[in-house]
């Protein structure tokens, strides 16, 4: 193996030493059909800034009640930066008004982008992924190499609060990152801001191995420290009856069921940490390792808050949108921007001794399956990429008892025209022409849908 000149522009702080781990994984006899190259585009003048994020990830845990003096200041910046937020916040006063500034929404990403992205900010580095989609419409996310490199810090800050510390070396691989789809992108890759580390992302569904039996053989040569993905994967593991003991599972993208949890935690003797993190604003909470139940605040640099649909801030353990100022993304920032995720805060001091704020979620992004005509599981993120092809502002999935398929959407404004007999077809090639599908066109009153519903019982 060879450091080429597509290999270096994916990954180009790699050197010579970190090729045989890459090897190793890449060229293992029962590696999975690689579909995909991957890096984390992390460059030299990136390392002093991942370095001062990690520190401060340590050093700077407070429990913050009122946005702090860094939030302020990263709003009026935005303020001046933003078009969006210009004449969003023009009229307002930050420091003194801030619990009643507007709220910033997901409509807004999606119907407003070319506005809220800063207009002076350098895109030579820019990074773009679409959300999944499976809790609300689906959104192009802009984002910089230094952002998602914070999340390195971020995972392992939250495996050691849960007593697991990986191995860091380019002999080691840190993490497998495992799903359970019709299709998705399969590769590997190495961190040399890990010491070269290696990371490998598959997928359960046989289609991507050459035999059902490379699976556990290809795991078991890498010795991960810790699985990564969300709970069908997880559970299509525990299916399968995997022998591999990893020291952690970290869940993230949906909700994770006492039920899973439990099961996971008694098969396989590892920490099982919830992960609450979005595309669009990176990760928010880490699961408290002595109440699972809750999440405590993770990164340092946002405010979480409470608040109602109108952005009127909610009292401590008072149920309403968890709502979110600051972050990294230097291409979306983020003011009093609305999930849509229903929580309560508590500011209480934790017996695990994290002093961060703790918060709970409602009823958010239950993991919803749907069924094929052959009684094949087909996961929501499969449906998502059919439909991030069409200019769909929102959509609703709902399955009935009779597992007939009914779609709703909502068309980005001003974009009526689509084919909807085509998005049908690409669905009946999905799910099998023995369900019955139906395309509707509306617009949905409500300010937060359920993109994906299935009347029988869910996983």
């Amino acid at each position: 193996m060879q450091i080429t000149s597509d290999l270096k522009a994916r990954i180009p702080l790699i050197e010579e030493i970190h090729l045989p781990n890459l090897e190793k994984i890449q060229e293992n006899p029962h590696a999975p059909n690689w579909n995909y190259f991957c890096g984390d585009r992390i460059q030299k003048d990136d390392i002093p800034f991942l370095k001062d994020y990690e520190e401060s990830l340590h050093t700077q845990r407070v429990c913050l009640r009122e946005p702090s003096l860094k939030i302020i200041e990263y709003i009026e910046k935005i303020k001046k930066q933003s078009w969006f937020y210009e004449r969003k916040l023009k009229f307002f006063d930050i420091a003194e008004h801030f619990f009643s500034l507007p709220i910033t929404t997901r409509a807004d990403f999606a119907s407003k982008l070319s506005l809220i992205i800063p207009h002076q900010a350098d895109l030579s580095r820019l990074v773009v992924n679409p959300t999944s989609g499976t809790t609300g419409h689906s959104i192009v996310c802009p984002n910089h190499p230094q952002a998602i490199g914070c999340y390195n810090s971020l995972i392992l800050y939250s495996l050691k609060q849960h007593g697991v510390i990986p191995k860091l070396s380019r002999e080691e691989t840190l993490a497998i990152q495992m799903y359970n789809q019709k299709e998705t992108a399969v590769y590997c890759t190495v961190k040399p801001i890990l010491n070269g580390v290696g990371f490998a992302k598959i997928n359960l569904n046989p289609n991507s191995w050459n035999s059902c039996e490379d699976i556990e053989k290809f795991i078991l040569d890498l010795q991960p420290s810790f699985f990564s993905g969300n709970p069908i994967g997880f559970k299509a593991y525990l299916d399968g009856k995997y022998s591999y003991k990893p020291k952690a599972f970290l869940s993230t993208s949906m909700q994770l069921s006492f039920a899973l949890r439990t099961i996971l935690e008694n098969t396989y003797k590892a920490k099982v940490i919830d992960f609450y993190s979005l595309n669009d604003t990176g990760p928010l909470g880490y699961s408290c390792p002595k109440n699972p139940e809750y999440f405590h605040v993770l990164p340092h640099d946002v405010f979480l808050e409470i608040t109602d649909e109108e952005g009127n801030p909610k009292k401590e353990g008072e149920i309403g949108y968890i709502t979110v100022t600051g972050g990294r993304n230097p291409y979306l920032p983020l003011v009093r921007y609305q999930t849509g995720d229903l929580g309560r805060i508590t500011f209480t001091p934790c017996e695990c001794g994290e002093v961060t704020a703790r918060f709970q979620l409602f009823d958010v992004r239950k993991p919803t399956t749907f069924v094929a005509g052959n009684a094949e599981t087909i996961n929501p993120i499969d449906i998502g990429r059919i439909l991030r092809q069409y200019p769909i502002f929102r959509h609703r999935l709902t399955q009935k008892k009779n597992l007939e398929l009914i779609l709703e959407i909502e068309p980005m404004p001003s974009l009526q025209d689509m084919d909807l007999f085509q998005i049908q077809t690409k669905l009946e090639e999905l799910f099998g022409k023995q369900i019955p599908i139906q395309i509707q066109k509306t617009k949905f009153i409500e300010s937060k849908i359920l993109p994906y519903v299935n009347e029988n019982e869910n996983l």
